[in-house]
């Protein structure tokens, strides 16, 4: 068996410098939702791309369909991506 690691006084009292009042209730919340918002935009940006390049590509062949449809899924995430940054501005 291990031997534990017992903290010495001096880091023991570093781990409460500030008080539990003066702590943010959740700094991470504001940015998960902003991160997560960015990531469905992406997301509906390259399904909507994906389709279009599927659409464009169909006529010529099976490949053309599924190589312009990574480009359009490409373009989608990208032009998502810069939608939600514009409407967040």
């Amino acid at each position: 068996m291990g031997v534990r690691a017992v903290p010495t006084r001096k880091a023991f009292a570093m781990r409460r410098i500030r008080p539990k009042h003066a702590r943010p209730r959740n700094p991470g919340r504001r940015l998960a939702y902003w991160t997560a918002m960015g990531t469905l935009f992406a997301i509906v940006g390259s399904s909507i791309g994906g389709w279009v390049g599927w659409i464009l590509g169909q006529r010529i062949g099976f490949m053309t369909a599924y190589l312009t449809s990574i480009v359009g899924s490409a373009a989608g995430v990208y032009y998502g991506r810069r939608l939600y940054s514009d409407l967040l501005d």
